[in-house]
């Protein structure tokens, strides 16, 4: 999963110290980021380019935050908008404008790791891949309800929440593009959503509903380490 994010703050001290930390907080989850900064709410509009996170400073000249929050959603549909402030006040009315989260300016060393892995969850959650079945259409599959995916032959199966979704897409180019942390490889023919693995042992990985997938040997340190690091990232340790 790559995120696209954008920084709109008109102080540059508070830009320089939000970038890095962003930046590693989300390599800590293994997601990789393309971050935009912006020193006013209507340059951060002229681009007119959707993110999936928006760290946005309320108290800002000419438009402030909260109005370019309003003109944001007039023309866009996706984003979570986490509120930079230090007037905390300001809450109430940020709730109008969708806020995810607001952040105290002088707490942000304590409030931005708690922020930034509940956006992570969220936006995993809503993400979808875009996929072609076997007779040509195009079908968008949500990655939360992807319990897991099969290799057989020439194709690729998808086994939701829903149904079962035959597609010719390659399994090399489908890793590509899934480019999220929820999702392992413990076999050559077979990939797991980490969100419904509930144990594993030497040989098998036991997924929900009593399904159970074969572990391969020389996969099993390494899913090791990922299992226990997805459980205590999401907090499910």
């Amino acid at each position: 999963m790559k995120l696209s994010i954008a920084v709109v703050d008109d102080n540059q001290n508070d830009i320089d110290y939000l970038v890095p930390q962003i930046n590693n907080l989300f390599l800590k989850q293994g997601i990789s980021s393309e971050l935009s900064c912006f020193m006013s709410g209507t340059f951060f509009l002229e681009q007119k380019k959707d993110y999936d996170l928006i760290f946005l400073d309320i108290e800002m000249p000419g438009m402030d935050g909260l109005e370019t929050a309003d003109a944001y959603w007039k023309t866009h549909k996706r984003g979570l908008l986490i509120f930079l402030t230090s007037h905390i006040e300001y809450s109430r009315k940020g709730y109008l404008v969708k806020a995810f989260r607001f952040l105290d300016k002088s707490l942000l060393k304590d409030e931005l790791e708690e922020a930034i892995r509940s956006a992570t969850k969220v936006l995993g959650d809503s993400r979808q891949i875009t996929v072609m079945n076997l007779e040509g259409i195009q079908l968008q599959i949500e990655f939360r309800k992807i319990i897991y995916i099969e290799v057989m032959k020439r194709n690729i199966i998808f086994h939701t929440q829903d149904d079962i979704i035959y597609s010719k897409e390659k399994i090399s180019k489908l890793m590509e593009r899934l480019e999220n942390p929820d999702f392992y490889r413990v076999h050559r023919l077979f990939m797991v959503n980490m969100k419904y693995v509930i144990r594993f042992d030497k040989q098998d990985v036991f997924l929900i509903d009593g399904i159970v997938l074969p572990l391969s040997e020389k996969r099993i340190g390494e899913f090791r380490k990922i299992f226990t690091h997805w459980k205590f990232e999401r907090g499910n340790g």
